[in-house]
């Protein structure tokens, strides 16, 4: 961040309202992790003095961030709100009370249309902190699951081939409560099949994550950030560098013992672009598994890099396909893990 940069957006922040917070955050994402601790010190200040943007802007920036303190400041505000808790978990930010605030808003909440949304969240992200919660929904979704059953299975029309709006009324209510029951049970396997145990509280003895994975991983939060502003143009350019982070570290790992293609060493490795990178891992041998989903980022993703203005990427890949590719990281990050178990990690 240049200087002018900063100087303006400090004088903004000592002298903002509480409506000026969305905008000034807003440009805080853009920068990442380019923002001096002098210009974080006056934010957090600010928050602690009530000045806080929109909870959703809000822990975007502490995703972006991963910054403890400034995760503890912004708790309090961030905690009220599920969806936001949700947002959290799935980016791995280590606060056990994130997925606490997710089991107890099920135990309580059995009606609202978030708990799909919740449910599917700890399906895809959730610890065995929250089986317990699981396994009590689905125990008590069980004799009305089969009860719902029952009654869509025995549901016949009346005369005339016409269902009675009693008869519709009740459908609809078993088949929400069939929908509900499918989602436990689907929540619960996913959960049970990970075995992830609970985070660590982030704590001052936490150091901020490190490893093999922080530039892959850091590049995919940014991206995520700029998917949930629908700025699909923006979080495929990020997710193809996470996807060139992923594939350089399966390479290097070692494990993998075939040849690279000619002409091919390590420093092409370091300095490859994607399509590259795929076909040197399906030269060495990286299962199939790894190496189609991971050569799908790179053909979607060629919209960008190669993309001449006549048509814009958003047209070719609307946000459902990008979300799907998003997913589709996620896997390749966790095989990569596995694969990679007991190896000396590549630095």
């Amino acid at each position: 961040m240049d200087r002018g940069r900063l100087l303006s957006l400090m004088h903004r922040l000592k002298k903002a309202h509480l409506g000026d917070m969305d905008s000034i955050t807003g440009e805080l994402i853009k920068h990442g992790g380019d923002i001096p601790e002098e210009l974080l010190e006056q934010f957090r200040k600010n928050i602690r003095e009530g000045k806080c943007p929109s909870s959703t802007l809000l822990s975007q920036l502490v995703v972006v961030l991963r910054s403890r303190e400034v995760y503890l400041d912004a708790k309090p505000h961030l905690l009220q709100h599920i969806d936001v808790c949700g947002a959290l978990l799935a980016a791995d930010i280590p606060d056990p009370e994130i997925e606490t605030r997710l089991c107890d808003f099920l135990d309580r909440d059995g009606s609202s249309v978030l708990r799909y949304t919740v449910l599917r969240t700890l399906g895809d992200h959730g610890s065995t902190a929250c089986l317990d919660t699981l396994r009590r929904l689905k125990e008590d979704s069980e004799a009305p699951y089969a009860v719902a059953k029952l009654f869509l299975n025995s549901l016949m029309p009346g005369d005339g081939g016409l269902f009675t709006p009693e008869q519709l009324t009740r459908g609809f209510q078993h088949k929400e409560t069939i929908l509900f029951g499918d989602e436990v049970r689907s929540a619960l396997q996913k959960v049970v099949e990970r075995n992830r145990p609970p985070p660590m509280e982030w704590s001052e003895s936490t150091p901020a994550p490190s490893g093999i994975f922080d530039i892959a991983d850091t590049h995919f939060n940014n991206g995520r950030v700029h998917l949930e502003n629908g700025a699909v143009n923006e979080a495929l350019s990020y997710l193809r560098k996470a996807t060139e982070a992923i594939v350089k570290l399966i390479i290097k790992s070692g494990k993998f013992k075939g040849e690279l293609p000619k002409g091919t060493d390590v420093k092409d490795i370091d300095e490859g672009n994607l399509e590259k990178l795929v076909n040197a891992a399906y030269k060495i041998g990286v299962p199939n598994v790894f190496c189609n989903p991971a050569g799908s980022i790179q053909r979607i993703t060629n919209l960008i890099v190669h993309d001449q203005g006549v048509v814009p990427v958003e047209e070719v890949v609307d946000l459902e396909v990008a979300k799907g590719l998003f997913a589709t990281w996620k896997n390749l990050r966790n095989f990569t893990a596995k694969e990679l178990s007991g190896f000396p990690y590549p630095r």
